[in-house]
């Protein structure tokens, strides 16, 4: 059991928070799709077969370097440099912002949020815990939109993004910048979440406490030990609490005389 006095929770996103409740090939195919009539409206012209062909190397390209160095691409350079492959160049910032909203809309409807997120979120809030966000995400824009969408985003003091500090968990940065915002330690937070690389090794490594949300099986299920594995946001609240409650009595048992005074009247 552990003992600690938590001041603040951080958690995940994707599968931790909300969850994909879509075919992934349909909306990688309609994300595609949409972003490529958002070009050909623009005065794109190269056929749609190409740009898809062209588009998904250079995505998965980002995407293995991404994962390699644990940096993170934002949807605007994947982008740009897709359309350079077409010899469209020198696109404006705004520009490139506008297509990229027009590819994660589909993605943006695919999340829903799990059924206990809304209550657990506000059950930490209501027992006056800091409450911060650290995603991996291409778009700080599509996860600020999937938070406004479902009520989420004011439960959280922060809203940290891979694609606004240009590095992925479980680099030790991106969870410093949270901690550091929130004005919190290590030592007195706890992070969610349902990677064992990225989230919990990532969290361990700064000297956080970890809660493992086990959604999926994991390639590396062996790589770090997380402090708790619970199955849902409900449990996780659970052991929270249950930290709390056993800091709060090893304290009250440390006060305690181990024998008592005799009575000065017999």
């Amino acid at each position: 059991m552990i003992h600690v006095k938590l001041h603040a929770v951080l958690i995940d996103l994707g599968e931790t928070l909300v969850h994909f409740a879509k075919p992934w090939e349909d909306v990688s195919y309609t994300q595609i799709s949409e972003v490529y009539g958002y070009l050909k409206n623009s005065g794109l012209r190269v056929d749609f077969e190409s740009f898809a062909r062209r588009f998904v190397r250079v995505h998965e390209e980002a995407a293995a370097r991404s994962d390699t160095f644990k940096i993170e691409i934002p949807m605007e350079e994947i982008l740009a440099k897709t359309l350079s492959k077409f010899n469209v160049k020198d696109l404006s910032t705004e520009f490139l912002q506008a297509a990229s909203r027009f590819y994660f809309a589909p993605e943006i409807d695919a999340w829903q949020p799990y059924t206990d997120a809304v209550e657990t979120l506000s059950k930490l809030a209501g027992n006056q815990l800091k409450l911060g966000l650290v995603s991996n995400a291409r778009s700080e824009w599509a996860v600020n939109e999937i938070l406004n969408k479902y009520g989420l985003r004011r439960f959280f003091g922060v809203v940290i993004t891979s694609a606004a500090m240009r590095i992925r968990k479980p680099r030790p940065d991106i969870f410093s910048k949270a901690l550091r915002d929130l004005g919190v330690k290590a030592g007195e937070s706890v992070f969610i979440g349902d990677s064992l690389e990225a989230d919990i090794s990532g969290a361990r490594n700064v000297g956080m406490h970890s809660i493992y949300i086990s959604r999926k099986p994991q390639q590396n299920p062996s790589m770090v030990s997380p402090e708790a594995t619970v199955f849902s946001l409900t449990e996780a609240l659970d052991t929270i609490t249950e930290w709390s409650s056993s800091h709060a009595q090893n304290r009250q048992e440390r006060r305690m005389p181990s024998s008592l005074p005799n009575r000065v009247l017999n």
